[in-house]
């Protein structure tokens, strides 16, 4: 009987992921390195504004359609519109929608509550407004938020003048 060539074996490559990964079979999926895997929202048809969140909020947020609003050339935030049912005596055609935007409906499903009525923004800690992770949101007040313009305060940002 004939042993198969390297060839025969190896067709696309595995060899190499085999000498990074010694234990790994490159047919059983238990074995193989774990992906990093970035769940998009998109904000656009041609895929040209998106932002990450984690996979418990991508599926909440990938039901809605959402659309990108630019506040800055650098900054652009994900939003969708909602209209509030109407009341008994109201017609449906005279409510006005509410915007909502993604990174504080995201923060809003963390059950974080603001720690004062100060705290009415949602800030993205590293100042990348892509980055709808519940890791890098948090309650922060209009002076706060200012200041961590460009992601300058990652960690703790405390209002100096409280």
């Amino acid at each position: 009987m004939l042993e198969p060539s390297q060839e025969d074996l190896d067709p696309v490559g595995f060899e190499t992921y085999q000498l990074n990964m010694p234990d790994s079979d490159p047919f059983d999926p238990n074995t193989w390195p774990i992906q990093t895997h970035e769940f998009r929202i998109y904000g656009d048809d041609n895929a040209q504004t998106w932002a990450v969140v984690d996979e418990v909020d991508y599926l909440w947020a990938v039901q809605w359609r959402w659309c990108g609003k630019f506040s800055r050339p650098d900054k652009y935030y994900l939003r969708r519109a909602w209209r509030p049912p109407p009341g008994p005596n109201e017609l449906a055609s005279s409510i006005q929608p509410i915007t909502l935007l993604l990174h504080v409906e995201v923060q809003k499903r963390t059950g974080v509550k603001p720690p004062s009525s100060a705290h009415r923004l949602v800030d993205h800690r590293n100042g990348n407004s892509k980055d709808c992770k519940r890791s890098n949101l948090r309650w922060a007040t209009d002076g706060m938020n200012g200041k961590n313009r460009y992601g300058k305060y990652p960690t703790d940002l405390i209002e100096a003048c409280a």
